[in-house]
């Protein structure tokens, strides 16, 4: 009865139990929140190509972070007609006037859709693969950014994870000057309609709506 009242050893025993499980634990929480960092950075990456991208739609001589261009560089006059596929996606061209390019490095595009698109590309890091879109809906113009990136795990996280990553980032297309200037086009040529239509009378009581 000696032998079972000692206590003796009896942390020992307990932790060599316990420790495993403890340790076990603490390396899958590791490797989860390594998955999740590497998810999370992807995510970044995609959302950060699309927003360069977007924001600086509007010239292509822009650098894509700062922003910055020569002010005597601009694209053609009519270049959002024709080369942002305004045409194909009001006459249904093409499926809603898209433009896609690869995240290869060192390509070449013609088309002045495909060289915006390309631009964020040398700055990406190497090991990405993926697209990236510009879709044109008449409406509303947006980049999409598809990517993939091989999971650096260890190979039973890669058979439960999968070897490879996915992320996609969406931002709208915001031109500001051509907005004002479709605005002004819209109010010249209401000023010029005749005064006694049914869509003066409708605008006019619109503006009062507003007014009040």
């Amino acid at each position: 009865m000696t032998f079972f009242k000692d206590t003796r050893g009896s942390f020992t025993l307990e932790a060599s139990l316990i420790f495993p499980i403890i340790f076990v634990l603490i390396i899958m929480f590791l490797f989860v929140s390594i998955l999740i960092y590497q998810k999370v950075t992807l995510h970044y990456v995609a959302s950060l190509a699309a927003d360069r991208t977007a924001y600086t739609w509007d010239n292509s001589f822009k650098q894509p972070f700062e922003g910055e261009f020569n002010i005597s560089e601009r694209d053609d006059l009519y270049w959002r007609l024709t080369d942002d596929r305004l045409l194909s996606s009001m006459f249904g061209l093409t499926m809603r006037g898209e433009s896609n390019v690869t995240l290869e490095k060192d390509r070449e595009y013609t088309g002045l859709s495909e060289r915006k698109l390309y631009r964020i590309v040398p700055y990406l890091p190497n090991d990405l693969e993926g697209t990236m879109t510009f879709q044109n809906g008449t409406t509303s113009r947006s980049i999409r950014v598809e990517i993939e990136s091989p999971l650096r795990m260890p190979q039973f996280i890669t058979h439960i994870f999968g070897e490879t990553l996915k992320a996609f980032g969406q931002s709208i297309i915001v031109d500001p000057v051509e907005y004002n200037r479709n605005v002004q086009m819209m109010w010249d040529y209401y000023d010029k309609w005749p005064k006694d239509t049914n869509i003066n009378k409708i605008l006019e009581r619109q503006s009062q709506k507003e007014g009040s």
